[in-house]
């Protein structure tokens, strides 16, 4: 059998004779003459050189802190540099607010929270608009109006739509951001609860905290009012928005985690 022929030169069509097959336990690629780190190798580490080495690392390290720390004292105006934190770094800063003023520190004692965390203005529910509106709300003045629309108490067997304000504070873009909605339905006393029951979500682009898309508000879920058996018991809406550079830490719970939020709403019972 032939085997691979030489490149053909030109006009010669064909190629040259073929090159001989290699023969039975012929290695094409022999091992070097002197194996790298093998026994043969006679290199020694310079200790000092390796100290050196370290000490220019050190420096290097130190000297970008120094420039951090410089730049957090320009930026906030204080005699002693700010603790460097996810906000000032390239990475989103997810944050569904719990108050009106919240920036996402956390974490917070719920006892010290306005309505212990649980009326979150990022939460809104309205009467339950056209199937074909938009579900993502950039427009501040539509926002306004979202907002001026919200209901505070919802009557049984009525359809409402659930819209959610999501914020990126960083100074990084959030790709992929994937917001849930559950809702948490008070119990009798013989029955055991709470009830939790997933909503709905959806998935969106957050820009980062100086662009136009730093926050935006989504529509998450159309829901129906539920019964109650009481009307002191208050329907729990619970928000969470995360990321896979941003991930929520999956505590639930007011002022635990900026990515989750809370909002209590009562329900009358209109019996059919």
């Amino acid at each position: 059998m032939d085997g691979p022929r030489r490149p053909a030169p030109p006009g010669k069509p064909g190629g040259q004779d073929p090159l001989p097959l290699p023969k039975p336990g012929f290695d094409p690629l022999p091992p070097p003459a002197v194996p790298p780190f093998g026994p043969d190798d006679g290199s020694v580490l310079d200790p000092a050189k390796i100290t050196e080495i370290q000490q220019q690392a050190t420096a290097t390290r130190m000297a970008l802190r120094d420039v951090r720390d410089n730049l957090l004292r320009r930026r906030y105006g204080n005699s002693e540099p700010r603790p460097f934190t996810r906000m000032d770094g390239q990475w989103p800063f997810l944050l569904i607010r719990t108050y009106a003023g919240d920036v996402g520190h956390r974490p917070e004692d719920p006892a010290g929270l306005p309505y212990q965390g649980r009326k979150s203005p990022d939460i809104v529910v309205t009467a339950a608009g056209p199937a074909d509106e938009p579900r993502i709300v950039d427009d501040r003045d539509r926002i306004a109006e979202l907002a001026a629309r919200d209901q505070y108490i919802l009557t049984s067997g009525v359809t409402y739509d659930l819209w959610i304000h999501v914020w990126n504070l960083g100074r990084g873009q959030a790709s992929g951001v994937r917001l849930r909605v559950r809702q948490f339905q008070p119990m009798p006393p013989d029955v055991p609860g709470p009830q939790e029951t997933f909503l709905g979500g959806t998935a969106l682009d957050l820009g980062d905290r100086l662009s136009e898309r730093a926050h935006r508000v989504v529509k998450a879920a159309t829901i129906t009012a539920p019964a109650v058996w009481n009307i002191e018991l208050p329907l729990l809406l619970v928000a969470t928005i995360d990321c896979l550079s941003d991930p929520a830490s999956g505590d639930l719970s007011p002022g635990a985690d900026r990515h989750t939020a809370q909002r209590a709403i009562h329900t009358t019972f209109v019996p059919q």
